[in-house]
């Protein structure tokens, strides 16, 4: 494999182009719950989110698919993850989007690839902060398409009992990253979600990000 500008790999001498997606503004004054996987993911009230535009991030798919529709998105960074988990990808009902260019090389129209400096220009803060994690990015892109209000669940950004994520396909080696990049950057982005009208409610419960207001999820999303 090898690049060829910011549009194009070569697989086997052959070009696999990598076009970016346009969001859409599908989520136009609505309310997204965007679903992430950390610990409180395991006791997501499912038929709370019946009914409700969210966005999936990486293996919280897994819990939400029950309730999932053709609007809903799956959103992913990292290729490995979906080398691992293909078939995640294929059994989801809606959008499958992601920022990673070798995904979108293997998988073409399979999946739709998100340029996040359109992102960066628009939130008007730096790129390791829309891209933190996949949630920062999942939580931009809501934005743009055009979201009101923006509730997160599954967002600790701490260990809780020694665990990180509500299911077992990832392991953090320690808390460093969740310290140093996750929290951090959910500081850097609350301002800019505020100066573009996007109301944030963090609906996890005892959760490290702490610059959104807290409600209890049927509260945030009533």
């Amino acid at each position: 494999m090898r690049y060829v500008g910011p549009r194009q790999i070569v697989i086997d001498d052959k070009p696999a182009p990598v076009p970016f997606w346009t969001p859409d503004r599908a989520f136009e004054g609505q309310t997204v719950v965007i679903v992430g996987g950390g610990p409180s993911h395991a006791d997501i009230d499912l038929d709370a989110l019946k009914g409700v535009r969210f966005i999936a991030i990486n293996s919280a798919c897994r819990k939400v698919r029950p309730v999932a529709t053709a609007e809903d998105i799956l959103y992913f960074s990292d290729n490995s993850w979906s080398e691992r988990f293909p078939g995640l990808l294929t059994d989801w009902p809606g959008p499958v989007v992601t920022s990673n260019r070798n995904t979108k090389a293997r998988l073409g129209d399979a999946v739709r690839r998100l340029d996040l400096e359109p992102l960066v220009h628009t939130f008007q803060v730096m790129i390791d902060h829309v891209s933190a994690s996949s949630g920062h990015a999942a939580a931009c892109l809501a934005a743009v398409m055009g979201a009101k209000r923006i509730v997160l669940i599954g967002f600790e950004g701490k260990f809780v009992n020694g665990q990180s994520h509500g299911h077992s396909d990832y392991r953090m080696q320690d808390a460093g990253p969740l310290a140093e990049r996750f929290v951090p950057g959910w500081f850097a982005l609350a301002p800019a979600f505020d100066r573009l009208g996007v109301e944030v409610i963090n609906a996890t419960p005892d959760s490290a990000v702490t610059c959104f207001p807290v409600a209890d999820l049927y509260e945030a999303i009533s």
